[in-house]
Parts: structure tokens; C-alpha cells; sequence
């Protein structure tokens, strides 16, 4: 598994991380610059935690100003630990942000320069596409159920049949999430997996034999292998949410106390 050059960049107090292996622009939202008070604090964009509304819509706004985006182009997936993937266009901006949510989907997929796809995460990944030659992006949310279900997977057919994309042409990135070293499950489930991936490594052993850790971002990325991406083209942002307090969120950490990371990916280029 390859690991990859990222950039942490901060502007006007706002915080993201981004891998030097997409041309286009996209990042995952730190923990930095956000008006949210503890134990939120303080760039929370989760919609669903237990703090005024207005603090979420002006992280929102703070977020879109640093990197120059525009909050009514945003698409929000409405996540519910599946793998629906959902293609969009201008008609939905807004979606999620300021106008009603989407239907049910953890994946999103656009030609349209005017949208900017986005997600949001607590220790689950973000996975970034991107295919240069049929000018197309995709984003999903993707914890344990998203990922033994293949919703990388999944995004790459979706731009395939949307926009016909080629696996050969998709570059991906995967975000900061929770790591093999931290997260830990039933060993039925780490079986799961290492039947599903054929991989014995998208587990740890755990001093305990009735549980194991589990590797997602391994397992990530083998889906990506299945489905014809290039190895060479898989990029990963290897940070650990759980480890790092500081700049990001973690529900397996935190619980309740928790705010949300968001992920976002459009076809502007990255600058």
C-alpha cells in the first residue's frame, strides 16, 4: 500500500487536508477555524449534532470562503452506511446545505464544473475519483458497511456508465480515517473481511481473541484494485482520526461529543 505526499493548508483559520496526487480540487476538513463551541469545536459541519444550527451554516460559510467555493454549489450525500451512488448536476446544488437533503446515498457522482460533491465523516473515509480524460469526479462516505459493500467500487462504475469513464484513466485518494492500529470490531467481522478482500492484512490480531483491528483503508483500496484502477493511482492521505485530536474528529474517541469532518471534490482545478 502506497503511501502518498499530502498538504495540510490552512486559510483564514480554516483547516483541510488534500492529496498532491489530484489535479482537481478537493479536501477533508480539519478540526481548525470554525465558530463551533466545545465539545464541537470547533469547525463542526455535522447537521445532526446537538448545537445550534447557525454555528453549522457558519462553518459552512467560513469553509466555502477560505477555498473559494460557493456554499449554494454543494451537494451533500445523505449517508446511511450503504452503498447507493447517486449522479447529480447543477439541478441539485444546494442539496443538503440550504435546500431539502437528497435521497438516501453515501455516493456521489458529477461532470458539472458548477457542483462541488460533498460528505461528511467521524472516523469513516472519504474516497475521492477523479477520471482527467472524461472530465468526471465521484465522492463517498465509506465506513465498514460501506466498504465491505464496495461503494469505491461502485462510484468507479457509476462514472463508467454515467460518463464512460475507463478504470485506467480514475485517480483516487483516500482520506484521513480511523487505522488498523485503532480500530477495533468482532473477529467475525475481521473474518468477513479477509474472506471478502481474500487478504488475511485487511486484519490485525487483537489481544483478545474474540476481536480483531481492521485495516480500511487496505480494504479500500484492494476494491479499487479489483475494479482496474491502477495501482500507481491510488493515493492516500495517511492520517489517523482517532490519533489525532487535535485536527480531527472521532466518534470511536469521542462518542456523542463528536463534530463532522466534511469531504469535498470538484472539477476546478487544485490550486
Amino acid at each position: 500500500m502506497k503511501q502518498s505526499d499530502y498538504t495540510v493548508s490552512v486559510k483564514n483559520g480554516v483547516g483541510i487536508v488534500f492529496s498532491n496526487g489530484l489535479e482537481v480540487a478537493h479536501g477533508y476538513t480539519t478540526r481548525l477555524g470554525g465558530v463551533s463551541q466545545p465539545p464541537f469545536d470547533a469547525l463542526n459541519l455535522g447537521w445532526n449534532r446537538d448545537e445550534p444550527k447557525e454555528n453549522i451554516r457558519r462553518n459552512y460559510e467560513l469553509l466555502c470562503d477560505a477555498f473559494g467555493l460557493a456554499i449554494n454549489s454543494l451537494v451533500l450525500v445523505n449517508y446511511k452506511h450503504g452503498t447507493n451512488v447517486l449522479a447529480v448536476d447543477k439541478r441539485y446544488c444546494g442539496s443538503g446545505i440550504i435546500s431539502k437533503p437528497l435521497p438516501e446515498c453515501d455516493g456521489l457522482v458529477t461532470n458539472d464544473e458548477s457542483v462541488v460533491l460533498a460528505t461528511l465523516h467521524a472516523d469513516c473515509a472519504c474516497l475521492f475519483v477523479y477520471d482527467s480524460a472524461a472530465r468526471c469526479i465521484g465522492i463517498a462516505h465509506a465506513g465498514w458497511r460501506g466498504i465491505f459493500g464496495r461503494i469505491g467500487a461502485k462510484l468507479v462504475e457509476k462514472m463508467a456508465e454515467q460518463y464512460d469513464s475507463k478504470a485506467h484513466n480514475v485517480k483516487v485518494a483516500i482520506s484521513p480515517c480511523i487505522c488498523e492500529n485503532c480500530y477495533e470490531v468482532d473477529r467475525s467481522l475481521a473474518f468477513e473481511f479477509e474472506k471478502e478482500f481474500r487478504r488475511n492484512d485487511v486484519s490485525l490480531p487483537h489481544t483478545n481473541p474474540e476481536k480483531a483491528y481492521l485495516n480500511l483503508r487496505l480494504a479500500a483500496e484492494l476494491q479499487f484494485l479489483d475494479c482496474g484502477i491502477l495501482r500507481e493511482n491510488i493515493y492516500h492521505i495517511s492520517c489517523c482520526t482517532y490519533e489525532n485530536e487535535e485536527l480531527f474528529y472521532s466518534y470511536r474517541r469521542d462518542d456523542k461529543k463528536a463534530g463532522a469532518s466534511a469531504g469535498f471534490i470538484t472539477l476546478r482545478r487544485n490550486t
